[in-house]
């Protein structure tokens, strides 16, 4: 178990992250791990594991309570092409040993940063929906970093965030993804024995966090633009993402 501090700050971080992912359909898994990774609260690999768990109660609990508004003919052949690489992703980061975790650290960073860079500004719609091919590509290539960081987001809130739909229909389709994936990956984990109870235990203590602060953010969503909401939490994590790259590099 987390020291009793680490443990508060922690739920903050989860309180926070679900709020934003359930006002927004995004930035859970970025937030959690981002934030964990810079307050130095678990490593990156039990963090991943704990995100994934949580990820299946926030992104229920807003479907629930939206109406689950989603895209399935998008959807499927995103998470159907997904699945190879989220194996792929899980199988580099069990390889990692202890030498390597500076440089899974740098690559956390520079994920986000990037990241938050591009998904800072509003992308512009399209004038029609990207094809299925294309979204099979996106799930393809989501996948390795689903499989590291349980961190699919940044490729997808791009590309669904292009598309001509309702911004309810964008917010639902991508927490049913996450919600999809999340089991995918959980799915690899139970057939590798690489489900520790540590994390379950994490992501059991959190769960009163995530039902309370997903809830809050369906029924009280922040007086802010969908844009601007999206900028605060890119924001954020561009800041987190700088604080665990420099530490790394001067570890070096």
């Amino acid at each position: 178990m987390l020291p009793i501090w680490d443990q508060v700050l922690f739920l903050c971080v989860v309180a926070f992250g679900c709020y934003i992912q359930a006002v927004t359909g995004f930035a859970l898994g970025l937030i959690v791990i981002a934030l964990s990774a810079l307050f130095g609260i678990m490593s990156i690999e039990l963090a991943s594991i704990v995100v994934t768990v949580i990820t299946l109660s926030n992104a229920s609990v807003a479907l629930w309570q939206s109406g689950c508004q989603v895209r399935w003919s998008r959807i499927i052949p995103l998470v159907i092409a997904s699945a190879p690489t989220i194996y792929l992703g899980l199988l580099l980061l069990n390889e990692m040993n202890d030498a390597s975790q500076e440089l899974l650290r740098i690559l956390l960073g520079v994920t986000i940063v990037g990241c938050s860079l591009m998904l800072v500004f509003n992308p512009k719609p399209l004038a029609k929906e990207s094809s299925l091919v294309t979204f099979g590509m996106l799930g393809f290539t989501s996948g390795i970093l689903g499989g590291l960081f349980a961190a699919y987001g940044p490729p997808l809130i791009f590309q669904f965030y292009r598309q001509p739909l309702r911004l309810s229909i964008i917010r639902d389709s991508l927490l049913m993804v996450f919600l999809i994936l999340s089991l995918e990956r959980i799915g690899f984990l139970v057939l590798e024995d690489a489900m520790p109870m540590q994390a379950l235990l994490q992501a059991a203590l959190a769960l009163p966090v995530t039902l309370t602060f997903t809830l809050l953010g369906g029924k009280l969503p922040p007086p802010l633009s969908d844009q601007a909401m999206r900028r605060l939490a890119f924001v954020l994590l561009m800041l987190a993402g700088i604080g665990i790259i420099v530490p790394s590099l001067l570890a070096y």
